[in-house]
């Protein structure tokens, strides 16, 4: 059953491998998702902090990122490089990693950053 309660489980449309150079960088997303951690204070809902990555990078994304995954259909590519991004960000100490489900938060490090 999908997220809807419909019973019926989005059909997975093959968009194919992208071609070398047709994905965003993840680097893309780095400035924009420290920036909008950095606004409200710290931490944002991870809906209203996609919102608010993509009126940052709506410039730089291509058709391909506004496309859904394939193995996804309900997830646009760009989203989910944003979140692949988030982890790294983790990884590095910029993000915190033990926020609530749902929340980003930036961490000191991350703020001194962006500050910086």
């Amino acid at each position: 059953m999908d997220r809807r309660g419909t019973g019926k489980t989005p059909r997975r449309i093959d968009h194919g491998k992208l071609r070398r150079g047709l994905r965003t960088p993840k680097d893309v997303f780095r400035g924009p998702l420290s920036e909008g951690l950095a606004e409200p204070g710290g931490g944002a809902h991870v809906g209203r902090l996609l919102a608010l990555v993509h009126e940052k990078t709506c410039e730089v994304l291509n058709k391909c990122e506004c496309r859904p995954l394939s193995s996804a259909p309900n997830s646009l590519r760009w989203r989910n490089t944003a979140r692949w991004c988030r982890n790294t960000l983790v990884r590095e100490g910029l993000m915190k990693s033990d926020s609530s489900h749902g929340v980003w938060k930036i961490s000191e490090r991350g703020t001194r950053e962006v500050a910086g």
